[in-house]
């Protein structure tokens, strides 16, 4: 067996769209600090944006280089991880320790240490559990640990259904079932961006749709042509699943008057106040969705 896989489709997308609200922050953000006469330490305004700016321009463009570098090579036994910066590599014969987690593996020999996220790779499921049936097959089974669990979250070894095809508790999540939910969402926000501009004479809420036109666009690139079958989601069974969604549009229910009244309560740090509000807006919600992945895994 010999084959090569680059990184998901998910890592050039989340760093594209960093680089661009990075660059774009980096640009306007001096620039709107200088433009506004009500802000009274418009040089310190002017540092700050942009140096939080080129940090996520940076942090985007680091992972736009990482889908075109990182590379999972398989030759034979061996396995090789190819970075960005270094190589690592290890002969499947030579595995003291394989430890299976619910997303991924880790490897070691004597002096290497591989961890494989199974979705970070840009492969099929048969891909998939033709690569894992390797690792099965090649490492001593006595230093494997966590198959049970392992095999039976993923459905290891299972007959695979035909695409689009669900079950009673199951609902397919289509391209059009986006649309119908993200294009009144854009809707929502342009209106809202709107009257939040009559409100407080600010035109930077003219731009209240770009996000969502974000989200839609990246639900849609990632969701197969064919669909994908999801569980359904049931209060009593799953309530760890409802957490994020209800906790995300709490959060977004908050946010949007906090950034309508904040520059009206820093009146004399106005941009400042409005960059480190979202900073910190989109701290706790990425910090939430992370708790929710880590819930997920268990």
């Amino acid at each position: 067996m010999e084959v090569t896989y680059r990184v998901s489709r998910i890592h050039r997308f989340i760093g594209l769209v960093g680089f661009v609200f990075g660059t774009t922050l980096a640009i306007l953000g001096p620039f709107a600090a200088f433009a506004d006469k009500q802000e009274r330490l418009p040089i310190r305004a002017a540092w700050f944006s942009g140096g939080v700016g080129l940090f996520f321009a940076a942090l985007g463009g680091m992972l736009i280089l990482m889908s075109y570098r990182r590379k999972l090579a398989i030759r034979g036994s061996g396995l090789e991880i190819i970075g960005v910066f270094r190589n690592r590599e290890l002969d499947l014969g030579d595995v003291i320790r394989a430890k299976w987690l619910p997303r991924g593996l880790v490897l070691r020999d004597d002096s290497t240490r591989l961890s494989i996220e199974f979705g970070e790779w840009e492969w099929t499921v048969g891909d998939c559990d033709a690569f894992i049936g390797l690792v099965r097959s090649m490492v001593d089974p006595e230093v494997q640990s966590g198959w049970d669990l392992f095999a039976y979250k993923r459905g290891y070894g299972l007959p695979r259904r035909p695409p689009g095809q669900v079950d009673k508790d199951e609902v397919l999540i289509t391209r059009r079932r986006w649309a119908f939910y993200c294009l009144p969402l854009v809707i929502l926000a342009s209106l809202g961006g709107v009257v939040a501009w009559r409100i407080a004479g600010h035109p930077r809420f003219l731009v209240a749709p770009v996000l969502p036109l974000f989200l839609w666009g990246g639900l849609h690139f990632f969701t197969p042509a064919e669909g994908k079958a999801v569980t359904k989601l049931r209060r009593r069974s799953d309530s760890h699943a409802m957490r994020f969604p209800i906790f995300a549009l709490l959060w977004g229910m908050f946010g949007v008057p906090a950034a309508i009244a904040i520059p009206r309560l820093f009146t004399r740090h106005e941009t400042l106040a409005e960059i480190t509000f979202v900073v910190l807006w989109l701290a706790v919600l990425l910090y939430e969705a992370a708790q929710q992945d880590r819930r997920n895994a268990r």
